[in-house]
């Protein structure tokens, strides 16, 4: 396998995003009010913070999720929060690259050693791990045990079974997503990317797009993961999937399980 540089399908994605329309006015607030309506808190295993989650009605099950309103390093719905690379616990790096990165020895994406099945490119051996583990998952580390990033499937549910508003919160772009189930909402704020460039200078960019891990590995580039784009150009406004070099520095929307959260 080659050497991965970042994915075409990615560089394409983000070139589409450098000129943006005028859109950010004051009719385009998304009430805060609306963000508050089935709001519950959660006491984390510190004892001590208090976590706001929304249940969207998503399934009929206690095992259905609940989403927590902010970002890890937030605590409101606009914040950007904390920056992860992939698999990594550590917020709000120096540098995202690969030299930096935990599970590249020596900085090579060739020599991958942890989530990597493709012999290839695996740096002594391979594994079966396809999804966070909890000691990788900053959800995990940072919330608890029970907390999760959330997986592509859940982020394919969630919507699936809402409708989409774009709009702003405290000056904020992003985007509210509303429960068809419940009438719940939750925003995603866009949240740009954080990269590293060959001169070391680590910078946030794109900013028109909003960037979120998920828990999978790609499934066939153990040097990528899959990740969640909120993108709104002013001409163009969605939400959707993309495979993302695993040390690049993305946003964290947890979840957890109604059961886990003691709600019944």
């Amino acid at each position: 396998m080659k050497t991965m540089s970042k994915t075409l399908t990615l560089s394409a994605l983000l070139l589409a995003t450098l000129v943006l329309g005028c859109k950010k006015e004051d009719e385009d607030a998304i009430s805060p009010d609306k963000l508050q309506q089935g709001v519950m808190y959660v006491t984390l295993d510190d004892g001590e913070t208090i976590v706001g989650v929304v249940d969207l009605g998503l399934s009929k099950s206690s095992t259905r999720k609940l989403w927590a309103t902010c970002n890890i390093g937030s605590s409101v719905p606009e914040g950007l929060g904390s920056t992860f690379a992939w698999a990594e616990t550590t917020p709000n790096k120096r540098e995202y690259d690969r030299d930096s990165y935990q599970w590249f020895y020596n900085g090579e994406n060739t020599a991958i050693s942890k989530y990597c099945q493709v012999a290839a490119v695996a740096h002594n051996g391979t594994d079966t791990l396809k999804a966070l583990t909890p000691q990788d998952d900053p959800a995990s580390v940072i919330y608890g045990e029970k907390w999760k990033t959330p997986s592509q499937r859940e982020f394919q549910e969630l919507l699936k079974h809402c409708t989409r508003t774009w709009g702003t919160v405290n000056g904020v772009w992003g985007c509210m997503l509303t429960s068809t189930e419940n009438g719940n909402s939750i925003f995603f704020p866009l949240t740009g990317v954080t990269d590293t460039d060959i001169r070391k200078n680590t910078s946030v960019r794109y900013t028109s797009i909003g960037f979120y891990w998920t828990r999978d590995l790609h499934t066939t580039n153990p040097c990528e993961a899959k990740a969640v784009w909120v993108k709104d150009d002013g001409d163009f406004s969605d939400i959707g999937f993309v495979d993302t070099d695993r040390e690049r520095g993305l946003k964290v929307r947890p979840i957890i399980s109604r059961a886990d959260a003691g709600v019944k």
